[in-house]
């Protein structure tokens, strides 16, 4: 066990610094520039202390002496050696250069305040615009003492929003960019960013934008041989180990617990919210004065961070920091790790991956006291009666989780894939049945499992990690639900196997996981040896393992899957396919139609939007070269009742249908998306992005997704009109009436017509109501006092105005 020791007074004294002076031969070229580089550098760093950046950490050349000198106490002793010149200048110019995004002049500062970033960051941010415009009204208002101090936490939530915008700013590579521009311009040094003619800028740009990314960006590949951070980068005759240069930047700047990667604690906890805790009204300026860290200890098995607190959140913040710095090392040592054997004999850290903090907490006494809920009562209330009533909606969370896997591993493979899914039953010997859901898909490795598997609402594919891996838009079938616990529903026990064999992190092991009840631990072995892809057994309690269940659950996955991206074969009691399918017409339907005067007009709504999907089928009658949807008062429709019987024109007709991402989903009137008169027969499938909103057990298209599925819907069926020519062929009035059809609400109550949609919406007020509003917009505007109401209450569901009601 050693404490890390302080930095010395100068960097000259680090023992990184050390090591490149002493050398047998040294470098006096890089000497020279990185000299010049940290004096020329230091008074610009003063600038961030002097910014709004004071009261959180220092950020000044302190700061990157200690950088540089945690650099030379992280790396084992043959690393210091064998660092080479350039590997050591690098690091060392990082150091000085990542944070110097964050300095900020008055007069910069009081530009940003006034610029529309600025702006947009208040109006991004709902809950610190609500405690400004709060407290400017409280202002307003004040006497000269109380306004002196709503003065001062209007100044500290100003430092904040400019904090967070140029924390959000300082490490993209323009920044930088723009940064080395001003300092060549300044110094008149234009060789002060190459090493023997060879410009290092984007490497240096690259190193510092990397300590501000997720740590698996330094383990990504750009092509099969091409790593996104270079091993062995040759530059002026010197090689360059990018990525464990980026990761000595990553691993010293948390080391030196950097405060400043945890301000919403700090906003939260310290009294720039609103809390009633008592002694929580805490100022920024209070934060150095009651944290303490003052000593790191260093062995082979942990780090131990030692501190003294006075205030239970300072502790607390501590704690939740350690553990940041112990997955921040877990990772980088991840993506070091994963090299051939001649960089990792040659770069490695002494470094254990286990943190733990030893707080002293100073006149009070510390309890982590948390929400927790009642497993078992959540677990009831999520999958008993009240939320997913249906059993197989465990199968549809399974199967729709199969399919991603399986859409993701064919947009990264490099070679055929042909996915495969499938669902049978298996007897065991002791005559319980088992279901079993088994997929090629992309697999899991263990920071997956770890993260994802068993956390209820989230997703891997909607996480940061993910969207580096894809490098296009990917939208998952799979959506925020209760996941895999779901099985839990109708088995009692559940075995996993997963293996993935293109695992970033170079964790290629075959894991298979078991859990005995819904609220036992995961007992987990490892193996070398098994197919890249995830196997789910699902033991079936026994009231759902009789034949009537099996049978049931034939029936839910043939009715829920219509459209799956990906064949799923299913053996349960009978054997069959479900695949992608819509709604064709019988044999000869087409011409039985006409024979009657009646013209079917098909629309691939595919062809006519990027969301939409299937076709819309509607039935019109012949007049002559024109087509209308009445005659004689009789208007057309696909109807078993009236009109035409669907099951007599179509094949396996059965109903209207929706489905989003191939699973079908309620949504209620698609079929008057035009009004109460004209009806079609339609098959749509709805790509599901965020706006398409569910409700919670995810049977049907809620709230606002209801407006934004039909009017996807009749945008493209009116495209598909006018871009097929269609739309010329269409009578006068049919015409007239597509192009004047109402505005209706998911329960079909008419609101106002286009044109008076804009006047009411300009009338209704931003403050609090006045009784009566609907009546007195009505009478203003000449209009009907319901359809008002009902035009106010759909502005409401779709969060186009303030809520101003009386509560």
């Amino acid at each position: 066990m050693s404490i890390i020791n302080k930095p010395p007074e100068s960097y000259k004294d680090c023992l990184l610094y050390r090591v490149l002076i002493d050398r047998e031969k040294p470098n006096h070229e890089i000497i020279e520039k990185i000299e010049y580089f940290i004096e020329y550098v230091s008074p610009l760093l003063n600038l961030v202390v002097a910014g709004p950046f004071r009261n959180y950490t220092l950020h000044n050349p302190g700061h990157s002496k200690k950088l540089v000198h945690l650099g030379g106490q992280i790396v084992s002793e043959s690393t210091l050696s064998k660092l080479t010149d350039l590997d050591i200048m690098l690091f060392i110019y990082s150091c000085y250069f990542h944070d110097l995004g964050m300095s900020i002049t008055t007069k910069e500062r009081n530009s940003l305040i006034q610029s529309q970033e600025y702006s947009d960051f208040q109006n991004e941010n709902e809950s610190f615009k609500n405690r400004v415009d709060k407290l400017r009204h409280l202002h307003s208002k004040a006497k000269d003492e109380f306004k002196s101090s709503l003065e001062v936490t209007l100044f500290q939530l100003q430092e904040f929003a400019l904090s967070e915008i140029l924390r959000r700013n300082h490490a993209k590579p323009e920044t930088y960019s723009k940064l080395i521009n001003y300092l060549k311009t300044k110094t008149g040094r234009k060789d002060l960013f190459a090493y023997n003619g060879v410009s290092f800028e984007e490497i240096l740009i690259q190193i510092c934008e990397s300590h501000n990314l997720n740590s698996i960006v330094l383990g990504e590949l750009i092509s099969a041989r091409d790593p996104r951070f270079e091993r062995k980068l040759p530059i002026g005759g010197l090689y360059l180990n990018v990525q464990f240069v980026s990761a000595m930047l990553r691993i010293t700047d948390i080391l030196d617990f950097d405060r400043e990667r945890t301000p919403i604690i700090l906003f939260e906890s310290l009294g720039i919210e609103e809390n009633d805790l008592p002694g929580s009204k805490i100022s920024l300026e209070e934060w150095n004065k009651h944290l303490s860290v003052h000593s790191i200890e260093l062995s082979q098995n942990e780090i131990i961070i030692n501190a003294e607190s006075k205030h239970p959140s300072i502790e607390k913040a501590i704690n939740e920091f350690a553990q940041i710095i112990e997955d921040e090392i877990k990772d980088t040592l991840a993506s070091i790790n994963y090299n051939d054997q001649e960089i990792k004999e040659k770069y490695n850290f002494k470094l254990p991956t286990n943190v733990r903090t030893k707080i002293n907490s100073i006149e009070y006494v510390y309890h982590d006291l948390k929400l927790y809920l009642n497993q078992e009562s959540i677990m009831t209330m999520l999958m008993g009666e009240q939320l997913y009533n249906n059993p197989g909606a465990a199968l549809r969370e399974l199967l729709q989780n199969s399919i991603d896997a399986c859409n993701v591993r064919k947009k990264l493979s490099k070679e055929d894939y042909i996915p495969n899914i499938s669902v049978k039953l298996k007897v065991s010997e002791d005559e319980s049945k088992w279901l079993i859901i088994e997929d090629n898909g992309i697999g899991m490795d263990e920071y997956v499992i770890s993260k994802y598997l068993f956390q209820v609402g989230s997703s891997y594919y909607r996480s940061n990690e993910f969207t580096k891996i894809i490098d296009s838009k990917y939208n998952p079938i799979s959506r925020f639900g209760i996941g895999v616990i779901s099985v839990f529903m109708i088995s009692d026990f559940l075995k996993i196997t997963t293996k993935n064999n293109d695992s970033i992190r170079g964790d290629y092991k075959n894991r298979n996981i078991t859990i005995s009840n819904k609220g036992s631990l995961a007992f987990i072995t490892e193996s070398e040896k098994g197919s890249q892809g995830t196997t789910m057994e699902l033991r079936l309690k026994e009231e759902y393992s009789n034949k009537s269940y099996l049978s049931y659950f034939e029936n839910y996955l043939r009715s829920v899957i219509i459209r799956p991206t990906v064949p799923i074969h299913v053996s349960i009691i009978n054997h069959f396919v479900l695949k992608k399918k819509y709604i064709s017409f019988k044999k000869n339907a087409i011409k039985n139609a006409e024979d009657l005067g009646i013209k079917y007009v098909v629309l691939d709504l595919d062809r006519f939007s990027d969301s939409i999907e299937g076709c819309a089928i509607l039935p019109l009658y012949i007049e002559g070269d024109m087509l209308i949807f009445t005659r004689e008062n009789r208007r057309i429709q696909f109807n078993e009742e009236k009109s035409i019987n669907p099951h007599d024109v179509f094949e396996e007709y059965q109903g209207n249908r929706v489905t989003v991402n191939g699973f079908k989903i309620g949504l209620r009137r698609t079929s008057k998306i035009f009004g109460k008169r004209l009806r079609f027969a339609y098959d749509i499938n709805v790509i599901g992005d965020e706006e398409v909103r569910y409700d919670v057990a995810r049977d049907r298209i809620i709230g606002k997704g209801v407006t934004v599925v039909k009017n996807r819907v009749r945008e493209a069926i009116v495209k598909a009109l006018e871009e097929t020519g269609i739309i010329d062929s269409l009578e006068e009035s049919t015409l007239n009436f597509l192009r004047s059809s109402k505005l209706l609400q998911d329960d079909g109550t008419v609101i106002a017509e286009k044109e008076d949609l804009k006047k009411i919406l300009n009338l209704i007020p931003q403050e609090t109501w006045p009784i009566g509003l609907h009546q007195s917009i009505a009478k203003e505007l000449g209009l009907r006092p319901g359809i008002v109401r009902n035009t106010i209450s759909y502005f409401l569901d779709n969060d186009m105005v303030f809520d101003g009601r009386r509560k």
